[in-house]
């Protein structure tokens, strides 16, 4: 990703625009490129990506414009690229997730095979919150912890609390829609606003069928894209 700055920092000043660019290797299919600022997607916010054929495969190209704002100070932005049709084929990493119910004041995890390790304490508000409460923030913490190592990683979440496993296993909110290829799939994408350009992008890239269901705003950013 350029620019790279000194040392990986760049001096960013509220209110100025800086335009990043990343670039991917040869992939086939293309790869497809995401952005993200701390912990935030912001691949919607980024120009249309460029597949260029390399021979028999591709490289794929992404530019970020960005404005500098308060907020922002001290998060990291950095761009992934996914190639969707060789995601299913990734090797998985196991993750162990531990809550030392004991003493209710700490959690900790970590991965089987290269031992990377997460703990973290609680503090008076968590204390007070169940134990099933605590576990489910100790998955939430340990994997928000290693989610630049699990990119493009099928993860195995291994937890002692039943009632943890049940709501992980019943929930979906945690699934990212774009990690996955929608062409094998008759599609209802009904998108908030903020994510229509994304979600058409994606389509487009998978050649994917569906119905694609948006407000009907003409004065949207997203419009001439529909």
């Amino acid at each position: 990703m350029t620019p790279a700055g000194i040392n990986n920092v760049v001096n960013v000043t509220v209110g100025d625009t800086y335009i990043f660019s990343c670039v991917t290797g040869s992939s086939r299919p293309a790869a497809w490129i995401q952005w993200y600022i701390g912990r935030e997607n912001i691949t919607d916010q980024t120009q249309p990506q460029t597949p260029q054929p390399d021979g028999d495969k591709f490289t794929s190209s992404s530019r970020l414009v960005y404005t500098g704002k308060d907020e922002d100070h001290n998060k990291n932005i950095y761009c992934a690229a996914i190639n969707i049709e060789e995601r299913d084929k990734v090797k998985s990493t196991e993750i162990l997730t531990y809550i030392q119910n004991a003493s209710e004041y700490a959690g900790a995890g970590f991965t089987v095979g290269d031992n990377h390790i997460v703990h973290f304490m609680w503090d008076k508000e968590d204390r007070i919150k169940s134990s099933t409460w605590r576990e489910l923030k100790a998955v939430k913490n340990i994997l928000e912890s290693l989610q630049l190592m699990l990119c493009r990683k099928l993860v195995k979440l291994y937890t002692d609390n039943k009632n943890v496993v049940n709501i992980v296993q019943k929930g979906t909110s945690g699934v990212d829609a774009f990690a996955y290829d929608w062409s094998k799939f008759n599609n209802l994408v009904v998108p908030p606003v903020s994510l229509i350009t994304r979600a058409v992008n994606h389509m487009q890239m998978c050649k994917a069928k569906g119905v694609l269901v948006v407000p009907k705003w003409k004065s949207a950013i997203c419009w001439p894209r529909i």
